[in-house]
């Protein structure tokens, strides 16, 4: 229950390297460019990975499961992906895939992506990692009305488990749209 074992790999914006409550594997990791560093300028992807591994040291903070060894994939600088950069969802997962060591994947925002040859190569990507055995994470994004435009990808495709909020009918009905259930 605490994670022990378990390799998780946050995909995302990277980590806060000076965070000593987020233990990270720093010799296996995947960026989307060499030039790039893992340092986490946009601050999601360190959010993310203490959700999951703060490993609770200082006594204030825990995630989710504190004990399991995080891997990073950083896809970009600043937490969204443009047209040409949408192929990184399926360049990290096939990284992923690839370690014997990373058992879940975990993508926490997620695009809307029209271009159905990228669509097919992410979803390749997450077949590629359901048959090496790994569990797919992914946000789908929180909704803020009813029929949002979705979908979001990769939470949108076949074999990923999607998380993510929907607003409550009766609250949101009565004026009161920051009630919601995940």
């Amino acid at each position: 229950s605490t994670g022990k074992n378990v390799g998780v790999a946050v995909v995302d914006t990277g980590i806060d390297a000076q965070n000593t409550q987020l233990v990270y594997d720093k010799s296996n990791y995947y960026i989307f460019d060499k030039n790039a560093s893992l340092q986490d300028t946009n601050g999601h992807g360190t959010h993310c990975a203490g959700l999951i591994g703060a490993a609770n040291d200082q006594g204030k903070f825990v995630g989710a499961a504190p004990d399991c060894n995080l891997f990073v994939c950083k896809i970009s600088e600043k937490g969204s992906l443009k047209k040409p950069e949408l192929i990184r969802y399926a360049d990290a997962i096939n990284w992923c895939a690839d370690q014997k060591d990373i058992h879940v994947i975990s993508i926490s925002w997620g695009s809307f992506i029209n271009d159905q040859k990228i669509v097919s190569d992410i979803q390749t990507a997450v077949n590629n990692a359901i048959q090496h055995n790994k569990v797919l994470e992914c946000a789908m994004g929180d909704a803020r009305q009813f029929n949002d435009p979705g979908p979001l990808y990769p939470a949108s495709l076949d074999n990923t488990i999607g998380i993510g909020s929907i607003p409550v009918e009766d609250v949101f009905d009565k004026g009161i749209g920051d009630m919601f259930v995940a």
